[in-house]
Parts: C-alpha cells; sequence; structure tokens
C-alpha cells in the first residue's frame, strides 16, 4: 500500500478524530492496525509511540488532581510532551533526510558498480575469445551511458577480434574446399590486421610453401618432357628442399634420369671450360644418392672416374697407366667429351711408341703406332709415318669403330 492510500484509510481518519477528542487509548490501537497494515510507513511507528505516552500519562494521573500538585504535573508533563515531539520531529528528520539525500547516493553507487561490473564481464568475455558475448556486455553498459569510453573501446576491440575470427574460420572452411588461393588471401589478409594470429602465419607459410612445391614440380616436369634435364634438375632440387615426400614416386626416378642426362650431355661434347666433367661427375654422385642401383648413373660412374684418374696418371707421368684407363673409356665410348678423349689417348700412343723405339723395342713401337692409327675419330697420319719409320711392314688399315 502507498502513502496517499494511508492518508485516506478511514482509520486514520478516524483516529484524528479520537485524538481530537482526547480519546488516546482508542486512537493508539487504530494506529496500531494501521502500523501493521503499512510497516513502510516511516511516520506511524512515531505517531503511534507519541499516543502510547500520552495514554500511559493519561492512566499514570488519573484521578490525582489536587491542587497543590498541579503545576508539578504540569511541568513534568509539558517536558516529556516536549521530548516526544522533539523525538518526533528528528525521527521524521531522518526518515526524509533518507528519501533525498541518502538513498539517491546508495541508489547512484550500486547503478555505478552494476556498470563496473558489467564493463569487467565485457572485458572478461574479450580476453577469453568470447567476441559476440563481449560485444554485447559493453552493449548493456553503452545503453546505460553511450559515452562511456571504455565500452566504446572495448565494443570496437571485441567486433575487430569477432571480423578476424570468422575471416579464420573463413580461410579454414577454404582450405577444406582444396581452394588454396582463397584461404592464401585470407590468412595474409588476417596478418596485415593481426600479425601473429594464432597459427595463421604457419598455415601461411606452409600454403605458400605447398603452392611453391606445385610449381616448381610443373616447370620441372615440363623441363624434363622436353629434354631440358638442366631446369629440371634445378626445379626438382627447389622442390625437395620445400618437401623432400613430394610426389616421390616421379620425382625421384625423374630427377636420377636428368642427373644422368645432364651428365651424358657435359661429356659428349668437348669441354670449353674447366670443371665440366667434375660437375658431370657431380651430377652422377648425386643420381647414385638416390638411386644406387641405377645402372645408367653406374655406368656413368665408371666413365668419368676413369677419365679423370688417367688424368691424375698423366700428371704423375705414369703413360701405361692412363693409357690403359683412356682405352677402356674409349671402347665404351669413342667420341667421349666430343673426341677430346680419343686425341689423348692418341697422343699418348705416339708417346708410348717413340719411347720404344727410342729404347730399341721396334716391335712394341710398331704396336702403339699401330693402336694410334686405328683410332678412327682422329687422323691417322702421324701414326702411319711413325710405322714406316719403325720399318716393321705395312701399317694395317684401320677398322673404323662402330
Amino acid at each position: 500500500m502507498t502513502a496517499a492510500t494511508f492518508a485516506s484509510d478511514e482509520r486514520y481518519q478516524q483516529a484524528q478524530r479520537l485524538m481530537q477528542q482526547g480519546l488516546w487509548s482508542d486512537a493508539l490501537e487504530l494506529l496500531r492496525r494501521l502500523e501493521s497494515d503499512y510497516p513502510q510507513e516511516p511516520t506511524l511507528p512515531t505517531l503511534v509511540h507519541e499516543i502510547e505516552l500520552k495514554t500511559m500519562l493519561e492512566k499514570e494521573w488519573s484521578g490525582r488532581v489536587q491542587r497543590r500538585h498541579f503545576r508539578v504535573k504540569t511541568r513534568r508533563l509539558l517536558q516529556i510532551t516536549i521530548a516526544v515531539l522533539v523525538i518526533g520531529v528528528l525521527a521524521f528528520g531522518a526518515v526524509n533526510l533518507y528519501r533525498t539525500t541518502v538513498k539517491p547516493l546508495i541508489d547512484a553507487n550500486v547503478y555505478t558498480m552494476q556498470l563496473e561490473r558489467q564493463l569487467r564481464e565485457g572485458e572478461k568475455l574479450l580476453e577469453e575469445g568470447q567476441y559476440q558475448a563481449a560485444i554485447e556486455a559493453f552493449d548493456k553498459v553503452l545503453a546505460a551511458e553511450p559515452d562511456n569510453r571504455t565500452a566504446i573501446s572495448g565494443k570496437q576491440q571485441a567486433e575487430e577480434a569477432l571480423k578476424v575470427e570468422q575471416m579464420y574460420q573463413e580461410a579454414l572452411a577454404a582450405l577444406n574446399e582444396n581452394a588454396e588461393q582463397r584461404a592464401i588471401a585470407l590468412f595474409d589478409a588476417i596478418t596485415q590486421v593481426a600479425p601473429g594470429y594464432r597459427d595463421v602465419e604457419t598455415r601461411l607459410a606452409s600454403l605458400r610453401n605447398a603452392t611453391s612445391a606445385q610449381t616448381a614440380f610443373k616447370t620441372a616436369e615440363e623441363a624434363f618432357a622436353r629434354g631440358d634435364y638442366e631446369t629440371a634438375i634445378a626445379e626438382y632440387e627447389r622442390l625437395l628442399k620445400m618437401n623432400a615426400n613430394y610426389q616421390q614416386d616421379v620425382v625421384t626416378p625423374h630427377l636420377v634420369r636428368s642427373y644422368v642426362e645432364a651428365a651424358r650431355a657435359l661429356t659428349a661434347v668437348r669441354p670449353e671450360q674447366p670443371g665440366v666433367v667434375a660437375q658431370a661427375r657431380e651430377y652422377i654422385r648425386r643420381a647414385r644418392l638416390l638411386d644406387p642401383d641405377d645402372a645408367d648413373a653406374l655406368l656413368e660412374s665408371q666413365l668419368i672416374t676413369a677419365y679423370l684418374d688417367a688424368q691424375d696418371d698423366i700428371a704423375a707421368g705414369l703413360i701405361d697407366h692412363a693409357v690403359n684407363k683412356l682405352d677402356s673409356v674409349y671402347q665404351v665410348r669413342p667420341t667421349y667429351l666430343g673426341g677430346l678423349l680419343a686425341e689423348t689417348l692418341y697422343d699418348l700412343y705416339i708417346e708410348l711408341g717413340d719411347q720404344a723405339l727410342a729404347g730399341g723395342e721396334r716391335m712394341l713401337a710398331f704396336d702403339f703406332y699401330a693402336k694410334a692409327a686405328n683410332i678412327t675419330e682422329v687422323d691417322p697420319t702421324k701414326a702411319r709415318l711413325r710405322m714406316e719409320g719403325a720399318g716393321i711392314g705395312s701399317p694395317p688399315t684401320p677398322t673404323p669403330t662402330p
């Protein structure tokens, strides 16, 4: 019940009439009932207390109206009445002060605490990554205080983080759909606005690596198909650095074949600069690391090793050893190094023949000259003249090497 209802209550009006008539006990009974029915009305307790005092005084002094005590009783009654009135005024003032000053301050403090609690909740949700819930929490604060800077800033951060999270989920979905380029674009956009976000940089590097691997594989295969083995080697090797297991069943045999063919190409022509044979040997070494049982790689390895060892023998003056090694290569591939090996072998045979002839071994010399004359890749004139000079029969007609 409200204060307006209390003032208009018939019992209250009747109690007023009884008090005006001095019927304190009857008025007190009505006021007590009103106090029970209107517990929130602060003035009733004060009024009831005042009437109780009046009733008590009335009972205490009833019948004692001796004239000699009249003045004393009147003074005492007046003092009590004044005290009661002062208490009533103070009580009423306290209630009024609570209503007009204290309660608004308490309400304002409670309101501020509620906003602070809501702000802390929004910040906690933002930190936990619950961005939509954080936005809703900050919105509640802004609904009450539109200019709250903390809430405005928190909401902006949550909205930006939510946007990044949505982009991240879209990128993952693109990956599941094998749309790598779209995933790369989304991950790249995330790194622009949120560097270090989750595992984006790792995923982006992996995707770019995979894309580069695809490109390298495609380029290598195209080069291999057209016989451009140097390019194929470069692309296959680049691919293996990115992903050693990429299309391994295709890459390994094709790379081995590329090494072998590249080495053969280098040893098929006359070297224009030093290190060509060494490069061919390196290719074969790599091929045999990938496939030690490849027959072509093994053969090329044997030819290159024999040729290079022969060069060491020549430098050491071991001509006969060099001739044997070069001849083993010549028998397999007469045009090795574009004919350079044949020319070297021809000159060494002539040199051995000259040494034998100088030592009086005409038959041995003739045999060396004859071997030189049989090297069809070189003009045999010099060898034949040496044979005639040895004075042993006619020089044999060279048999063309198939």
